[in-house]
Formats: structure tokens, C-alpha cells, sequence
């Protein structure tokens, strides 16, 4: 049953079922949708206020190179579900700015490997601080059992390659309210 008691649904249509209704489950997408807004918004806004002429695609396309040094373009499109020509533009435009640094693969000379500059480490950290420090308000205020409910609820909306990336690049995700 859903947290108020509510019949679920097994479809739009209305059929009951056991699980969550489809209102519920809507409140539950708002919810996310709103909160991925607001999280979005820190970082828009100070890119913005930083006049460097970046915008979101940036902001995610630095948030893979600094969490995974080394990651090939065909990396970051699969992870960013992008295409290469989505990439190409953004990508170009950190290195130029002197954010991400572009290397020859030595297994590989077709592959070309990104990594964040020291600057790029810097800008993404600037524009990681107001989102954590929401997340972190969030957290204190909901308390360590519903922390582990958000993760586990979000680790089952990601697919197996988000997961995969998680776990290579963040140890999987801490339980308990631990930072593990």
C-alpha cells in the first residue's frame, strides 16, 4: 500500500494493484522534478554570476572529467546520453578555456582521454558547494533512516551502468548516514 493507504495502480487506467497509485507516484516524479530543478539552479546561477560564457552541458560534461579522470569522449556521451555533436562544442570550449586538459591515450593513440585542470577541479567544486550544501540540509533535516531510503529508492530509478559508475567513482553510496 502507498503511505496514505491508497489502492495502487496497475496502470493509468485505474486498475487496483498492489504498489503505490499512480498519484502517488506523480508526487513522487514532482517531487523529483523540482528538487533537479532547484539543484540545477545553484550551479546555473553561479555560472551565470562567473560570466564564463558555460552553461549546463559544461557544468555536466566538467562534473564527469572530474570524477573520472581519464574518461574517453564515448564515455562521457553514454553517461551524459548525448551524441558526439552535442559533445563536441561544450568539450571544446573547456579545453580552450583551460578546464579540462585532452591527452592521447598511450593504449589507444585514436582515443583521446579528458581530465580536469587544476581550474576545472576548482570551477566544479565552486559549483558543487551550493548543491551539496542543500542536499546536506536536506539530509540533516530528514534524518540517516529516510537518507538510506533516498538512496536505495534512487539506486532502483538508475540503470546498471549508473550504478556501475557510481560504485567505480564514488564506492557505491554511504548507508546508515555514514560516509563510507
Amino acid at each position: 500500500m502507498g503511505s496514505q493507504g491508497m489502492a495502487p495502480l496497475d496502470d493509468v487506467s485505474g486498475t487496483p494493484r498492489d504498489g503505490w497509485s499512480f498519484e502517488e507516484l506523480l508526487t513522487g516524479l514532482a517531487l523529483h522534478f523540482f528538487s533537479q530543478l532547484n539543484l540545477t539552479a545553484d550551479a546555473d546561477r553561479q555560472l551565470a554570476d562567473l560570466d564564463l560564457d558555460l552553461g549546463r552541458t559544461h557544468h555536466r560534461v566538467l562534473y564527469i572529467c572530474s570524477q573520472k579522470p581519464g574518461v574517453t569522449s564515448g564515455e562521457i556521451t553514454r553517461i551524459l546520453r548525448i551524441t558526439n555533436q552535442a559533445l563536441n562544442r561544450p568539450m571544446r570550449e573547456l579545453i580552450d578555456g583551460g578546464l579540462v586538459e585532452q591527452k592521447v591515450s598511450s593504449a589507444d593513440r585514436r582515443q583521446r582521454l579528458h581530465y580536469a585542470t587544476d581550474a576545472g577541479k576548482e570551477l566544479f567544486e565552486r559549483l558543487a558547494k551550493l548543491q551539496t550544501e542543500r542536499l546536506n540540509r536536506a539530509f540533516e533535516a530528514a534524518g540517516p533512516a529516510a537518507v538510506e531510503g533516498f538512496y536505495e529508492v534512487l539506486s532502483h530509478v538508475a540503470t546498471s551502468e549508473d550504478l556501475e559508475f557510481i560504485n567505480e567513482n564514488f564506492g557505491g553510496y554511504p548507508r546508515s548516514g555514514t560516509s563510507s
